[in-house]
């Protein structure tokens, strides 16, 4: 990125306007920078004279401080108004670049990942505010002061004017080789980080997944490695940035001491005068320094830089919107509502890396008002073709026509504002997302349903009676829980099925004219199953409706069934069965009795009609109240993560760090020798002496000027090096104890919060070495050998120094305190803001297609609003600390002058000292002006350790005790032989729901090597029992046990890894990782060969599907499995959890999302398992019950045995016959 991209001034105008007042700002402040160099030596020359004492200096030094004043006023002007444009310019940027990815999503371009939309615009961006508030100042003042110092030198000493001229075009050269190859190393880090940012996004959604084989503790290793690429990545940037540094610094110091050699020699020769050689002398590093602080500041900028390119990127490959077609106006009032008739005409689709069509050749008509069923085995292109038709995805080729009108010619809002949708794994848009939470209530069923709620172009958004009407309406339609049962955190609160009928009910709400359900019915019993269909049935005549169907009674309720095969029609039939309602427990007209109250009491509305939340907090007795498993155990220890970089650093670390606090000091300390020695050669050269006097002097201004930036160039190296080596450690710790989460602790924390705490605060908290601890120990040091320089050349400067020192750490201090307060709320902010851009682009499909995404910018603008004006605030109340610390260094300059002077005017002080005295006073509080800037990164570095506290408490582990286990009794190892699993007087719950539990009293026994199926209502706690029979929940009283031979052992005693090696479970919410097939399946046995993978494959069906891939086993599966189906997603599950050595196994709806055929062989294979292996099968469907051990079903919190498979099917448990074309 160019130091000033025209892209970003053209996205974001205000930015133009901050360039021409920092101009005028900066021209002022030249022309009191020469003014007050002027009046400094006009003092020195005449108190070296010995002549005059500080009366007859009062004037002088009165106007001196007058115009130090006001620069600082100037430099508080600079700085206001940089720290007030900046959040604005960044907010702006933000609103572009989320905007962008919202519209890529709306017109079917490939989006960017959830990630890295959340890196690029959340924490990457926050950076680009050192970029604007110090890059672009420094920038303007190169712009601005050396040409103007250069005419003044070149009125004063045309020689000294030519050196610094010849000298000065080098730096920007320099600037420029050495800048493009630290982009480059930037571009990899970020895209480094980019990578570990998703990695770990990645990781926190699949986290029950890898404690479910005992593969948590592992990740922390593979986020070491991460880690460790990136500090390599980083440090390789880092030495071509120090290295540019080095160069420039070496340039101007050396040019400075060729200029104070050259101008002295000539001083004794008298072809310059005293006056003249001192202003040289004073103006000539003015000439420099812009550009040596541009080119820090730029490499310092470097992160935000790249981040802000990433995201105008963004912006730039946001699709254009299409111009409607001429004459095909859009539909308004009733025409909008009307059922549509849909066409694809020679419909194709390729998918990257795929070396056939997904589809091809595909040719239907959706006619008005019917009910089409859309079946086919797994994999056939389903789902693929459901997205083309809601606008998710472009065809490859052909064309989608909409009553006559091809839908590419529409403009996107237009056709997605017709089409409700039901996607195959449907999220909870109004859970975890804090953009739409505002009135202290936790989101509900019933918020997230009314987010259906039609607001299409022409038909206005009902009013709140109505919404209330239509919200009780979907609702009791689709079978949904309570319309006041809570989300919890991502829709946690709720099961599978609970979820998809939630999804389904918000679908229904939306009242589209087209509306395609991706299997509305898969994860709930025959009872629900039969209420789902009978809610499809309900919408013949009123919309056109396309359903992707697996069960018969979907099929039944339809008008026409379309046969999908290898991505092609194979038949498209006629079904006058499906002219009639199927008959079920409730219509979209019958409320169910137990819907309770009125929706509309119960909620706030905000724009657009949009309900608005607010997440309640959630107590530890509020756990134990909805029966949860045990409330976590956390070590009440916050002070650990602050001293977690000390602990992360190793002996070696300390070292580097401890030569990296030398170097520094070195660095400033021949900063000062510099100018102390330069001013002692120009006042001792006015006197005339031999040259031969000064030689000395003339080689130690040449040494100090290289051996400054040499120690600079060091100190910089050594403690980055030593910081990101801490970093490595850190992150590898907040992910050690994110593993050690239980789920129930998990679910309170959301995923932006997680993912903000495992990047950019433990950045913070790592960066703290650098640029808090190292500034606060170089200032401390040079401060005391300052104080004692001053005072062994005058006793009397010695206090002023030491005065003057400590006042400006307190502005510095009292800036950073008032600011404390600020900086904490906007913390807080930028959290809340974070999670709610992680929300987005988590959900972004959905957000999209249910016009909800326009809603959650809207919402982001004003959080970014918010925080703006918190961090304004904050910057007002501290603005004035910078300024005050510039007046206080020239106060105590005037008092240091005048103490001097008098020591002069009484023989008691030479007067090459006095101008060493005068000269060397203001660089002394350099190292001291930039405490303020250290105090607020320690700040920020105390408030990420907070909130990674807050995150990631200490959590004690199963089995942590060497002598006793969570259970009360001894640390044991699972039992040997075939295995035995009992739940013995078990009470538990969902986490986050106002029931009092799910499961009460449960006695339940599983024998070794049984095969038992549990069976129930959607809803029932079916899925509570798998987890509690897994370990992966702890029930709020009872026991869970495992048996073995001669004994049984609370499952709480065993410890983790051990038990993950015996019982392994294949959940409803299994995670599939954005990773090869491969990787995804040695998850379950890592030292698993190919050829044994590929057998597994074969065995759940998945052979001829893996043969077809170019990559066979090296092919990557997208986002939790987004690349494959439903049906290949599921069977790769299942092929995971069969790979282990496990002895029980717990599978969830191990026949979800299949076709009848491939259900027989899924069913089949379980049944073929070695007989020593114990299997816990839930399920919905009929098949296979008949052969099972035994059959369990749970209801009424209870979970009791049914003698007969039929009775079980009779009692509504899933008697389904599924549907193959």
């Amino acid at each position: 990125m160019k130091p000033v991209d025209p892209r970003l001034a053209r996205a974001v105008p205000r930015l133009r306007g901050y360039l021409g007042r920092l101009a005028l700002l900066t021209t002022a402040s030249a022309g009191l920078l020469v003014v007050q160099a002027t009046l400094l030596v006009d003092v020195v020359v005449r108190g070296c004279s010995g002549r005059v004492g500080p009366g007859e200096l009062a004037g002088t030094l009165g106007a001196f401080v007058c115009v130090v004043a006001a620069r600082a006023g100037v430099g508080w002007l600079v700085a206001r108004d940089g720290e007030r444009t900046a959040p604005r310019v960044i907010a702006d940027l933000r609103a572009r670049a989320l905007g962008a990815a919202v519209a890529s999503a709306e017109s079917g371009a490939a989006a960017p990942s959830a990630g890295r939309i959340a890196l690029v615009t959340g924490a990457g961006l926050d950076g680009l505010e050192t970029y604007l508030t110090r890059f672009l100042p420094a920038l303007v003042t190169v712009i601005v002061i050396p040409p103007v110092v250069l005419a003044v030198l070149a009125h004063t000493d045309l020689t000294s004017a030519v050196i610094l001229g010849v000298t000065l075009p080098l730096v920007p050269v320099f600037m420029v080789l050495v800048g493009l190859a630290t982009r480059a190393r930037t571009e990899q880090r970020l895209a480094v980080l980019t990578r570990l940012s998703h990695h770990f996004l990645d990781v926190v959604s699949g986290l029950a997944t890898l404690r479910v084989f005992g593969r948590a503790r592992a990740q922390v290793e593979t986020i070491r490695r991460v880690s460790e690429a990136y500090r390599v990545q980083t440090m390789a940037s880092l030495r071509l940035a120090f290295a540019s540094s080095l160069v420039m610094e070496l340039l101007a110091t050396l040019s400075v001491a060729l200029v104070a050699v050259s101008v002295g020699l000539r001083l004794v020769d008298g072809s310059v005068c005293f006056s003249a050689a001192l202003l040289v002398l004073v103006l000539a590093p003015e000439v420099h320094a812009p550009l040596r602080q541009v080119g820090a500041q730029f490499h310092a900028t470097m992160t935000g830089l790249t981040a802000a390119c990433a995201a105008l990127d963004l912006v730039d490959a946001a699709p254009p919107v299409p111009e409607p077609a001429l004459g095909a106006g859009q539909p308004s009032g009733e025409d909008a509502a009307s059922p549509v008739e849909v066409r694809l005409a020679d419909v194709e689709l390729r998918r990257p890396g795929l070396p056939e069509p997904t589809l091809q050749g595909v040719t239907l008509t959706l006619r008005p008002g019917e009910i089409t069923a859309l079946v086919g085995p797994s994999g056939a292109g389903k789902s693929s073709l459901v997205d083309i038709l809601r606008g998710g995805v472009r065809p490859s080729a052909g064309q989608v026509l909409v009553d006559g009108v091809d839908v590419a010619t529409l403009a996107p809002a237009a056709w997605r504002d017709r089409v409700a949708w039901l996607p195959q794994r449907p999220h909870a848009l109004a859970a975890g997302a804090p953009d739409l939470l505002a009135d202290g209530r936790t989101a509900t069923v019933a918020d997230e349903v009314a987010l259906g709620l039609p607001r299409w172009a022409g038909r206005p958004a009902p009013a709140a009676a109505g919404m209330d009407a239509a919200v009780t309406a979907a609702v009791a339609a689709a079978g949904a829980p309570d319309a006041d049962k809570p989300l919890g955190e991502d829709g946690r609160a709720l099961s599978a099925g609970e979820l998809r009928r939630v999804a389904l009910a918000r679908t229904l709400a939306r009242r589209a004219p087209l509306i395609l359900l991706d299997e509305p019915s898969e994860s709930v019993d025959s009872l629900t199953e039969a209420h789902v269909a009978a809610a499809v049935a309900a919408l013949r005549g009123h919309a056109t409706v396309l359903v992707v169907a697996h069960s018969s009674a979907l099929v039944q309720a339809a008008d026409r069934v379309i046969t999908l095969d290898a991505g092609r029609v194979v038949a498209d039939e006629s079904r006058l069965v499906g002219r009639h309602t199927p008959p079920g427990p409730a219509t979209a007209s019958s409320p169910r009795p137990h819907q309770r109250g009125s929706v509309a009491d119960r909620r706030v509305h905000g724009p657009n009609h949009l309900p608005r939340f607010a997440v309640a907090a959630r107590t530890v007795a509020d756990e134990r109240a909805y029966g949860l498993a045990s409330p976590p155990r956390f070590v009440p220890d916050r002070h650990v993560l602050r001293v977690a970089l000390a602990g992360s650093l190793s002996p070696r670390g300390w070292a580097r760090l401890g030569l990296g606090v030398a170097a520094g000091t070195g660095a400033v300390l021949a900063g000062f020798g510099l100018t102390g020695t330069a001013a002692w050669l120009i006042s001792r050269a006015s006197a005339h002496p031999p040259v031969l006097t000064l030689m000395v002097a003339a080689v130690a201004v040449r040494a100090f000027g290289l051996g400054r930036p040499v120690l600079r160039y060091a100190e910089r190296l050594l403690t980055h090096d030593a910081a990101l080596r801490g970093l490595a450690g850190l992150r590898a710790e907040a992910f050690r104890r994110l593993a050690g989460l239980s789920p129930a602790a998990l679910a309170g924390r959301r995923r932006g919060d997680l993912l903000r705490g495992f990047t950019a605060d433990v950045d913070g908290l790592a960066e703290a070495l650098p640029r808090a601890f190292t500034p606060l120990a170089v200032a401390a040091l040079t401060a005391v050998a300052a104080t004692t320089a001053f005072t062994v050349m005058t006793p009397s400067a010695g206090p002023l120094v030491a005065a003057g020192l400590l006042l400006t750490a307190a502005a510095a201090a009292a800036g950073t305190a008032a600011a404390r307060a600020g900086r904490h709320a906007a913390s807080r902010e930028r959290a809340c803001r974070d999670a709610a851009v992680v929300a987005l682009a988590e959900r972004l499909d959905e957000a999209v297609a249910f016009g909800v995404a326009a809603a959650r910018l809207e919402a982001l603008r004003r959080r970014d609003a918010d925080l703006v004006r918190l961090i304004t605030a904050r910057r007002r109340s501290a603005a004035w600390a910078g300024p005050a610390q510039a007046l206080v260094a020239g106060l105590c300059t005037a008092a240091i002058a005048a103490v001097g002077a008098a020591a002069v005017h009484h023989r008691a002080l030479g007067w090459e000292l006095f101008a060493v005295l005068v000269l060397l006073t203001p660089a002394v509080f350099e190292p001291v002006a930039g405490l303020g800037d250290a105090l607020a990164a320690a700040g920020d570095a105390r408030d990420a350790a907070t909130r990674l506290a807050d995150v990631l408490p200490v959590e004690v582990d199963r089995g942590a005790s060497m002598d006793t286990g969570a259970g009360g009794g001894p640390v044991s190892g699972v039992p040997h032989g075939p295995l035995a699993v009992r739940l013995i007087g078990v009470r538990a719950g969902y986490p986050g729901t106002p029931a009092a539990c799910v499961l009460d009293g449960v006695d339940l026994e599983v024998p070794a090597g049984a095969r038992i199926a549990l069976t129930g209502a959607s809803g029932a706690g079916k899925s509570t029992v798998a987890s509690l029979l897994t370990g992966l929940a702890e029930p709020a009283a009872g026991h869970v046990e495992l048996g073995g031979v001669g004994r049984w052992v609370d499952l709480r005693d065993v410890p983790e890894e051990r038990l993950r090696g015996a019982v392994v479970a294949l959940t409803q919410d299994a995670h599939v990782f954005d990773a090869t097939i491969r990787e995804n399946l040695r998850l379950a046995r890592p030292e698993a060969s190919d050829a044994e993978l590929m057998a597994m494959l074969g065995r759940v069906g998945l052979a001829d599907w893996l043969a077809a891939l170019p990559r066979g086993l090296d092919t990557r599966v997208g986002p939790d499995g987004a690349c494959i189906s439903g049906g290949q997603r599921q069977r790769l599950l299942l092929a995971r959890v069969l790979l282990t050595d496990a002895r029980i196994l717990v599978i969830d709806e191990p026949t979800a999302h299949l076709d009848a055929a491939t259900e027989r062989q899924i069913v089949d294979l379980l049944f073929t398992l070695p007989a020593d292996r114990t299997v816990v099968v839930i399920t919905h469907r009929s098949a296979g019950l008949d052969r099972m051990d035994a059959v369990y079903q749970v209801s009424d919190r209870r979970v009791s045995r049914v003698e007969r498979p039929c009775s079980a099917t009779a009692a509504g448990i899933g008697s389904r016959a599924l549907v193959m074309g």
